[in-house]
């Protein structure tokens, strides 16, 4: 009987560590995939200033950003890359949206996410249901129109679309 229950519980032991292990391994996977998306927007802002044409009166671009990934909740896999500078715009227009959400609770022109003194920050675009932000453990807000800071694994709600909020900092390598 004790032997039986030393199988098990070893077993359980076992089956536990390759979960983590699994996991740990995804989650690994999914930041290289951000690193890369990353790196390719820093590397086009490089190759673009060398040739000239630079956007938004930017001179030269940084060799280190902040950059935002949105990891839209139940869509697996789905996480999507931004630099903030330039401005992240979400709504349910295709035509006015950098990331562009079918879901009918999510005005045309929602929200936006930008860099102000170095911090990321999201506004409300005055939409018909707001846009929810829930910061840490911290109690939701709902934003009608203002803006507030975001800080890495924030949570916001935009119509009935959850998405994570990760910050990192990223830079290209082998220059």
């Amino acid at each position: 009987m004790t032997l039986a229950i030393s199988i098990i519980g070893g077993a359980a032991v076992l089956a536990a560590a390759l979960a983590l292990f699994f996991w740990q391994r995804q989650k690994r996977a999914v930041w290289t995939r951000y690193r890369k998306a990353a790196q390719r927007i820093i590397r086009e802002e490089y190759l673009d200033a060398s040739i000239g044409k630079t956007e938004y009166g930017a001179a030269r671009p940084v060799p280190r950003k902040l950059m935002v990934a949105l990891e839209i909740k139940g869509a697996r896999g789905k996480g999507y890359v931004f630099d903030p500078e330039r401005e992240i715009r979400i709504g349910r227009s295709l035509e006015s949206s950098d990331l562009c959400l079918p879901d009918t609770m999510v005005s045309s022109q929602h929200s936006r996410i930008f860099l102000w003194e170095g911090q990321v920050c999201i506004q409300d675009m005055d939409s018909a249901n707001g846009t929810v932000v829930q910061q840490g453990l911290g109690l939701r807000r709902t934003l009608w129109g203002q803006a507030e800071t975001l800080g890495d694994k924030a949570r916001i709600q935009v119509g009935n679309t959850d998405i994570r909020i990760r910050i990192f900092s990223c830079e290209v390598s082998g220059r």
